[in-house]
């Protein structure tokens, strides 16, 4: 697995998930909310993220740079010495 998470959304899931643990400290019955905080305290812990990578499969590719060539001198006079056809 490739790291996906940059290090600020990193911090902001781990603080997130902190938050969303400490909910039912507060008398706040949000088990859903606990269960989304250990998920993003997990993926903060791990740097990977799989709806990242699914939406990331989603986005269209750029497309390559074509590499440049170098054009010898002897190549050169033999376009030069050869008139075009069109």
């Amino acid at each position: 697995m490739k790291n996906n998470v940059v290090l600020a959304d990193r911090t902001v899931r781990m603080g997130l998930g902190a938050l969303l643990l400490a909910s039912p400290l507060l008398e706040l019955h949000t088990y859903p909310f606990s269960l989304l905080g250990l998920v993003l305290i997990a993926t903060a812990a791990v740097g990977y993220c799989p709806l990242y990578s699914v939406f990331s499969a989603l986005r269209p590719q750029r497309a390559t740079p074509t590499k440049l060539q170098l054009v010898t001198k002897g190549s050169h006079e033999n376009l030069r010495a050869q008139p075009r056809t069109n």
